[in-house]
Parts: structure tokens; C-alpha cells; sequence
């Protein structure tokens, strides 16, 4: 069952829109908002945002 993307969410995918319009980076938000919806809270093993990090921890 697919849940929907919070209020801060959906900000958040839109700042990052504005940030990098490119079709790369939309392809990785419609990507992470398909994952978010579908429960997977986590995304581990690799960083889709360019500027980020993995958290190792």
C-alpha cells in the first residue's frame, strides 16, 4: 500500500528541484519519492543526492 509523501517532504523534493534542474536529478526524486512511497524510509548502500554522504554509522 503506498503511503503519501508528507508536507516536508514534498518541500524538501522541491527545493532540490530548484537546486538542480537537470533531468538526472528528477529522475532520482521521482526515484526516492516512488521508494518513500512504497515504505522504504531507508536508503542505504549508496547516495542518490548529489552533495551528500552515506551514513556509515
Amino acid at each position: 500500500m503506498e503511503s503519501p509523501l508528507t508536507p516536508r517532504q514534498e518541500e524538501y523534493f522541491e527545493i532540490l528541484e530548484r537546486i538542480d534542474p537537470s533531468p538526472e536529478m528528477r529522475r532520482i526524486i521521482e526515484d526516492t519519492k516512488r521508494d518513500l512511497r512504497e515504505g522504504d524510509k531507508v536508503v542505504r548502500g549508496f547516495t542518490r543526492v548529489k552533495g551528500f554522504t552515506p551514513n556509515d554509522h
